[in-house]
């Protein structure tokens, strides 16, 4: 049995044809093949004023994308700027036209997306995997603490989720034992006390002792914060 990917529903592999490399059925594949070849009709007669390139995922103006050598054929599937090894091209993410150089290279070309969408994409993936944490609640978590340190109140540009380690010990969890979002720096200093309270107080109390120690020791006032 096979999952369909257009209708979802599972059938006999008979019900697939063997080179289908999208996965549909018989019946999904001969409705995509009927649609295309319907706006190839189209494309031909001059009746479309946009399309959707393959590559970038935008929809363009249709003369951003060269007809095929045969014009009964239709248009090309990548627009001119994905087609262009050498020259610029779109990002799929956000769109804009950047020079190859700020895309990832992968095997048989260049990433669909430039390197701080590349980024910012791996850290939303990140976010679902591990924490089960959605980039719109994440916003909304960073925007309840000002975009700040939930421990030091420091602002910087990213923010690390904090969950509590007794409940999942692993980097994943179950989305329930999540905290604050901490900075990178005492997102690690409570790695390294492994959340233990008691041992935190003890570093306090030592931390408030020597400052103390030291401002005896110098003969000046020194009030701990």
């Amino acid at each position: 049995m096979k999952k369909c990917r257009a209708c979802g529903e599972d059938k006999p592999s008979s019900e697939f044809l063997p080179s289908n490399r999208r996965r549909l059925c018989r019946k999904c594949t001969k409705k995509y093949w009927d649609a295309h070849w319907a706006r190839v009709k189209l494309e031909v007669a001059g009746e479309l004023s946009e399309k959707a390139c393959w590559r970038c995922k935008q929809t363009l103006p249709i003369e951003e994308f060269s007809w095929k050598p045969n014009r009964a054929r239709g248009r090309i599937a990548q627009c001119n700027s994905c087609r262009d090894p050498n020259g610029p091209r779109r990002c799929a993410r956000c769109g804009e036209i950047k020079p190859k150089e700020d895309f990832y290279g992968k095997l048989g070309g260049l990433g669909s997306y430039c390197k701080p969408c590349n980024t910012e994409y791996g850290r939303e993936q990140n976010w679902r995997r591990q924490y089960g944490l959605t980039p719109e609640e994440y916003e909304n978590l960073a925007q309840a603490q000002g975009n700040c340190c939930a421990i030091c109140g420091t602002w910087v540009e990213v923010l690390w989720v904090d969950h509590d380690h007794s409940c999942c010990p692993g980097k994943e969890t179950c989305g329930k034992c999540r905290r604050g979002l901490v900075c990178m720096a005492c997102n690690g200093g409570l790695g390294m006390f492994l959340d233990d309270i008691e041992v935190m107080k003890k570093a306090i109390a030592y931390l408030e002792f020597y400052r103390e120690a030291v401002a005896d020791a110098h003969g000046v006032l020194f009030r701990v914060a």
